[in-house]
């Protein structure tokens, strides 16, 4: 079966996304190493990491994921913000490493006004850099995921996603992260086969670069340019549409992590349960 699981929580030690994904009986995560919402970076102790790597293999964990805090913007013309997004990024890379990490997820950021040509010209340059000399043997492979397309943001056109994967120098760490949500908000139509078909289509020769799926229901409707994202079979995108989007060919043995609210209305376990009968 491929790998499933949930954006879970590290407080306490990162180990404790284990033994969530233990207890849980799933066998991929997703987390943030450090405040999302902060520059600051998270030491991880020597210990740490080693209980870490123990209960990853006790756990039977297939596929982690790291997703990058929410101030990075490769997509700037700023220096000062592109500088320590990069900076960022490579030491999520770094941290990656260490903890033996597949994938490092991260949004491409905003414009801020300049252009949409300007802003992936900006995160191709941040792109190099950080993969610049990288060994793919060593470091998990950055995944740049597809934006819902508000405001300024790049990346919520495949083809936006296809122009840095076609230019990038060291392809072999760089991959495609596809979240439903996202990209029902964009405007694809994720339901049926067309709109499935069309971001295929629109990736080209890059198709094989998506790695993982982000899976989530939309509070928001087709093409809102909105990122909402709701409890699985409880949005725009409903239960069949979820179902689509999951078992298209492309994608139907990638590793899902879902992003589903923290609120009453659903549990993560009540969202596992609508998961296993999509995929069953």
């Amino acid at each position: 079966m491929r790998p499933f699981g949930f954006h879970l929580s590290i407080a306490g030690g990162v180990y404790n996304a284990c033994l969530t994904a233990g207890k849980m009986g799933i066998s991929a995560f997703q987390f943030f190493s450090r405040n999302p919402r902060g520059w600051k970076s998270r030491v991880i102790p020597d210990d740490d990491v080693i209980r870490f790597k123990k209960l990853y293999k006790e756990c039977a964990i297939k596929t982690s994921v790291i997703h990058t805090n929410y101030l990075i913007n490769l997509a700037s013309p700023d220096n000062e913000l592109h500088q320590r997004s990069i900076k960022v990024l490579g030491d999520e890379l770094e941290t990656g490493k260490v903890l033996g990490i597949d994938y490092i997820v991260t949004h491409l950021g905003s414009h801020r006004g300049v252009g949409r040509e300007e802003g992936l010209k900006n995160v191709l340059i941040g792109i190099n850099r950080v993969l610049d000399v990288k060994s793919v043997d060593a470091y998990p492979v950055v995944l740049l995921e597809n934006s819902a397309g508000a405001g300024n943001l790049v990346g919520n056109k495949m083809d936006e996603l296809r122009w840095v994967m076609e230019r990038v120098e060291n392809r072999d760490l760089l991959g495609l992260c596809i979240d439903s949500a996202h990209a029902f908000g964009s405007g694809y139509d994720v339901r049926v086969k067309d709109g499935m078909d069309r971001i295929f289509n629109e990736l080209g020769d890059c198709g094989d670069r998506v790695m993982l799926l982000h899976l989530n229901d939309s509070k928001v409707e087709l093409g809102s340019n909105k990122d909402r994202h709701e409890h699985l079979g409880m949005g725009y995108i409903g239960r069949d549409g979820l179902r689509n989007f999951l078992l298209y060919p492309d994608v139907a043995e990638l590793p899902v992590i879902m992003e589903t609210p923290r609120d009453d209305r659903a549990t993560d376990g009540d969202n596992l349960k609508v998961f296993l009968e999509l995929i069953g």
